[in-house]
């Protein structure tokens, strides 16, 4: 059983595999006492060949996607994913049964249930869904909105080599609007043949089962827990970009600048690894459900970026000098006295017209 922030998930297998891949992502929110009789979902994942045949024939597709096929009668929505896994779901309940061979198919598939129809609940109990690296300093949270690629995960360990940096997420932050942060710490993904400074040297990474097309590494939960924040208020957003040869910078954003770039991390679902197939319905109701839903993500969205510092931040080539700069950020303007040094966030002027040169000038 998980809770996940109130959500409670109870996961079946008839595969160890699978549920290895399982723990990696998920330990944070396992609760072995936890009482599994009444969960919000309720999903069997099977390593069996999938029963196409359950798919009622003659029946024409509600829709396709890029890599699935979905078909509907009755309670029940059956997906094909590229003739590889089979999904038997009901939406109304969160309850459903998944088929497949292979257990990493298998997994990557219950990744997408899990983050679509957990993060729909949170959405519900308006805690809103960024794409975005989470840590905090001193119970303070920062937030580091980025397109995948940018280097949010490699930027987020990098910092954990400081011992007052913890964890939030490196992949989806949820946000409330009084600016509360919650933690959601899957296992970090690296490009295989990366390293991570800070970790022991007898601790192995694992090959991850997903994404797909990108074979990637995973560090162990066993390794980051310990470090897992609780949740936390956002201190500062950072809206991070990356140019060939430019920065590292930053610079406070205005308030136009820092809603739509909010936005662009929050409203884009596919971020968050949500699947159509799981979530999009046609009744009324649901299409009004979405709307409420969408506009409360605006209105919190609007309230963090009228209430919150944001900034650019032009990351550099340098992992580790985009993170020194973070750093050095909030260390820089403490002021005597003050407990939290990122109360002196609303008062930072323009911190990186210092481009790399005359940043690591200055701290020689």
């Amino acid at each position: 059983p998980l809770n996940v922030h109130g959500i409670r998930v109870l996961i079946e297998s008839n595969c160890e595999t699978f549920m290895e891949y399982l723990r990696r992502d998920f330990s944070f929110f396992h609760k072995a006492e936890e009482d599994s009789s009444n969960p919000h979902l309720r999903i069997s994942f099977l390593k069996q060949e999938p029963p196409w045949k359950e798919i009622p024939p003659q029946t024409v597709p509600l829709f396709k996607t890029a890599t699935s096929t979905i078909y509907e009668e009755g309670p029940n929505r059956y997906v094909d994913h590229e003739g590889e896994v089979l999904a038997i779901y009901d939406l109304k309940r969160d309850q459903g049964t998944v088929y497949s061979v292979d257990p990493a198919a298998l997994y990557r598939i219950a990744h997408s249930i899990i983050m679509t129809r957990v993060g729909l609940r949170l959405d519900k109990a308006g805690y809103h869904r960024t794409h975005a690296l989470g840590i905090s300093v001193k119970d303070a949270a920062f937030v580091l909105l980025a397109d995948s690629g940018c280097g949010k995960t490699t930027l987020g360990l990098e910092m954990m080599k400081h011992s007052q940096v913890c964890w939030l997420s490196d992949d989806m932050v949820p946000i409330d609007s009084n600016r509360k942060a919650l933690p959601f710490p899957t296992s970090p993904r690296i490009m295989e043949g990366s390293t991570v400074p800070w970790l022991p040297p007898a601790i192995d990474l694992l090959k991850s089962p997903l994404p797909k097309d990108r074979p990637k590494v995973q560090i162990p939960s066993s390794s980051m827990l310990p470090r897992v924040s609780p949740s936390a208020k956002v201190s500062g957003l950072f809206l991070c970009t990356r140019k060939p040869g430019v920065g590292p910078s930053i610079e406070p954003a205005g308030f136009l600048a820092a809603f739509v770039g909010i936005c662009k991390s929050g409203l884009n679902a596919r971020h968050f690894g949500q699947r159509s197939a799981y979530h999009v319905q046609f009744s009324p109701l649901s299409m009004y459900s979405v709307a409420a839903v969408y506009l409360s993500r605006v209105c919190t969205f609007m309230h963090l970026a009228r209430t919150v510092p944001v900034f650019r931040f032009e990351m550099g080539g340098q992992i580790s000098e985009n993170a020194l700069l973070l750093l050095s950020m909030w260390k820089a303007k403490r002021k005597p006295g003050v407990q939290n040094p990122v109360d002196s966030f609303n008062v930072v002027p323009t911190v990186g017209a210092a481009k790399v040169g005359e940043q690591s000038a200055n701290q020689q």
